[in-house]
């Protein structure tokens, strides 16, 4: 009898394996071994943007025809006029799912103002975004200036971060404008169709009532709002991580080719989200493998032989990112990212958060404890009947993809910045509280056929969430008590009161801020030795205005202020101050160069 491997093997596409097997070869060499750490950032740069831009393109193709191969015919009975159109509108945007995702939305997006919330990250983002919208090339512009009314942005870096988000995001500069605000958009967006997908994916799970508990659930996770109103890649590696699972139960459940590679370009748009997300290539190989079992045929679409191909900016990032110290934000005493003697400690402050209901930590409790215990609930099944886990399309795809959320949460447990209660650490903790939401959800369906238990977490969640948002949303820390958000927000509150026109900022904090609404900048150490250069833009007029940025402190018992050593200039450069403002123990200054005195070079000895 001809073992299932052996039964595979033969009905194996011949063809499409080899050409599989040579593109990880191709991919394997390009990216690990074919190019020098400068040489690779070279080839991001130039060809990065073409690259994901064909990926997602052609993963929208791939859409479209699922959708074509899927949909059902309209019923003969609907009415054709716009009034039955009308009608069938209304009747549909009164279910309660419905109703459930949008009020959900609805309140992650005005809970807390649109602003960056972690600021270098999000900036840089924002900037790479503006430079693939520009140029169409991959990097992040830190330096430009406006010529003859255009922006042109000059000085440019290859980020350590992937790109997927700065691509939709200069998609979306592309159709509308460049806007600062379309960030925020965009995950306003990204926040609707989220919660859309929980419901989706947890209805397939255990029922409509589920999905509504699931939404509702997450939607009591005030961290969830607060990154809806930021500017970050997180509420899309939500959005991609639930899409995928979705796609691999509709792949699972219906083996087309169409359905297959729809998967295999999400997972791969998926790796491009954050640093971690590679790992997902290992929950897709279990959902093919899954597959495989059930049908007894080695399935390979076109996508999956391409996907190594697709998958080089991965490694290339790397390359770059080992090559470059300073991109790793490493302290001193520490040579490596990852170690088991941060794990004691990570642990600690993850327990400390999940559990938390202090007003510092945006931690939803009642997901928490119940969707600890519905996980519970979950392994122990899964454990006592792996068979018809395996059977199961929907549960596989599932359980596939929850494997890996957990295996980023474990690996987050040793990495040196790895404190879910820091503020700027907490963010990452929303995959595993994707999960949460889904375990609770099956948990109390499972208990559904002995009590009620879905309609009483229902009651629970909607209880919740004036508690959640009322307790934490205001208070969180990144958002409240950031020293340096709350200067650069009134510097630029200040400038845009100011009128238009066209200013030079020397700004003793980042330009990044001031390139992102196309204001050129430059920062304090570098026009200290450029004393000539400044004087020739005064003297020829080339700015309405030249606009330095300093900090003051405290130097006396009395309170007398004085420039911080780091942010003071040459006595040749004059300055007016026109505004102050002081934040916690210092004054932050705004002043106007007047002039530059440069002194008259010497005369020849006759």
């Amino acid at each position: 009898m001809p073992s299932p491997l052996s039964e595979l093997l033969r009905t194996a596409p011949v063809p499409r394996v080899l050409l599989l097997l040579a593109a990880a070869a191709v991919s394997v060499y390009v990216g690990f071994l074919a190019f020098s750490p400068q040489r690779a950032q070279t080839v991001v740069h130039d060809w990065g943007y073409y690259l994901i831009a064909a990926t997602f393109g052609w993963f929208l193709l791939a859409l479209f025809r699922l959708w074509r191969e899927r949909r059902t015919p309209p019923p003969a009975t609907a009415a054709a006029s716009w009034r039955g159109c009308w009608q069938q509108l209304r009747m549909w945007m009164m279910r309660p799912a419905v109703l459930a995702v949008a009020g959900m939305s609805t309140l992650c997006v005005i809970a807390e103002r649109p602003r960056e919330k972690i600021l270098y990250d999000e900036q840089v983002i924002q900037a790479t975004a503006m430079y693939m919208h520009h140029t169409r090339q991959v990097s992040t512009v830190v330096r430009g200036y406006d010529v003859n009314g255009v922006f042109l942005p000059l000085t440019h870096y290859l980020d350590k971060r992937p790109y997927f988000f700065a691509l939709l995001l200069s998609l979306l500069h592309d159709v509308t404008g460049y806007r600062l605000a379309n960030a925020y958009v965009l995950n306003a967006i990204l926040t609707v169709l989220t919660l859309a997908l929980l419901y989706v994916v947890v209805r397939r799970l255990t029922g409509p009532p589920g999905g509504i508990l699931a939404v509702l659930l997450f939607g009591t996770l005030p961290l969830l709002a607060q990154n809806t109103s930021g500017a970050g890649i997180e509420v899309l590696n939500l959005a991609m991580i639930l899409l995928c699972v979705w796609l691999g139960m509709l792949a699972a459940e219906r083996p087309t080719e169409t359905a297959l590679g729809a998967f295999v370009l999400a997972v791969v748009l998926l790796t491009q989200v954050r640093y971690e997300s590679a790992l997902y290539v290992v929950a897709c190989a279990l959902v093919f493998a899954g597959i495989w079992r059930r049908t007894g045929r080695l399935l390979l679409p076109w996508a999956a032989v391409v996907a190594p191909l697709l998958l080089i900016p991965i490694p290339l990032l790397q390359l770059v990112l080992s090559a470059n110290r300073v991109m790793w934000d490493l302290p001193e005493n520490l040579d490596s990212r990852f170690g088991l003697m941060h794990l004691g400690s990570n642990l600690e402050h993850a327990a400390r958060f999940l559990s938390s209901f202090s007003r510092e930590h945006p931690n939803s409790p009642l997901l928490v404890l119940l969707g600890v215990a519905g996980a519970a609930g979950c392994g122990w099944w899964a454990l006592r009947h792996p068979d018809r886990l395996a059977a199961a399309p929907d549960r596989w795809a599932a359980a596939s993809f929850t494997l890996v959320i957990l295996g980023n949460f474990g690996l987050l447990m040793f990495y040196f910045w790895g404190e879910l209660d820091d503020p700027m650490v907490s963010r990452l903790a929303l995959p595993l509280y994707l999960l949460l939401a889904g375990c609770a959800a099956v948990g109390l369906g499972f208990l559904d056929r002995f009590r009620p238990a879905t309609r009483w977490g229902i009651v629970a969640a909607l209880a919740a969430l004036p508690l959640s948002y009322g307790r934490a949303t205001p208070l969180h820390l990144y958002s409240s008590q950031n020293l340096t958000a709350a200067e650069l927000q009134w510097e630029q509150d200040w400038l845009a009161a100011r009128g238009p026109g066209a200013r030079l900022v020397i700004t003793n904090k980042s330009s990044l801020p001031w390139m992102l609404r196309q204001e050129p900048a430059l920062l304090i150490s570098n026009i200290r030795d450029r004393q000539s250069q400044l004087a020739f833009h005064l003297h020829e007029g080339t700015f309405t205005e030249i606009l330095v940025m300093q900090r003051l402190r405290a130097t006396t018992p009395l309170g007398q202020f004085a420039v911080d050593p780091a942010d003071r200039l040459p006595e040749v450069y004059e300055l007016e101050t026109l505004a102050e403002k002081r934040f916690g123990a210092s004054l932050d200054r705004i002043s106007r160069l007047r002039a530059v005195r440069v002194p008259a070079p010497e005369k020849p000895a006759p």
